[in-house]
């Protein structure tokens, strides 16, 4: 019966990133009672800006996006970039720290790595 469950959660709820976003928030809002700008200068003045990038590719030719995921993967595993201060829009930031995420189902428990 758990697996049927399982199966069915997944199947009814194929994206879930955008749900569990919402669910997080709504719980930070609700135990910290501060709007989101209080609570983002909070996380800022503690731990600093964080910046996430995330791409999802689809009905790409597979060689080149290999190609391309190989060439970020070299880059972060050599860590090169850590320590680097990069600028954009008159801005400077340094690096900190690269990693590939990795995201297991809290139901299911299946892993989605290298994301």
């Amino acid at each position: 019966m758990m697996n049927d469950r399982k199966k069915r959660y997944k199947e009814e709820i194929g994206e879930k990133d955008g749900i569990w976003a919402v669910l997080a928030w709504l719980s930070v809002l609700a135990n910290e009672k501060m709007s989101v700008e209080d609570i983002l200068i909070k996380h800022w003045k503690k731990f600093g800006r964080n910046f996430f990038t995330r791409y999802d590719y689809e009905n790409c030719d597979a060689e080149p996006c290999n190609k391309m995921i190989a060439e970020l993967d070299s880059v972060m595993q050599s860590q090169t970039l850590i320590k680097k201060s990069l600028a954009s829009l008159n801005k400077s930031y340094v690096v900190s720290k690269m990693d590939n995420f990795e995201y297991i189902d809290p139901v299911d428990k299946s892993v989605a790595s290298k994301q």
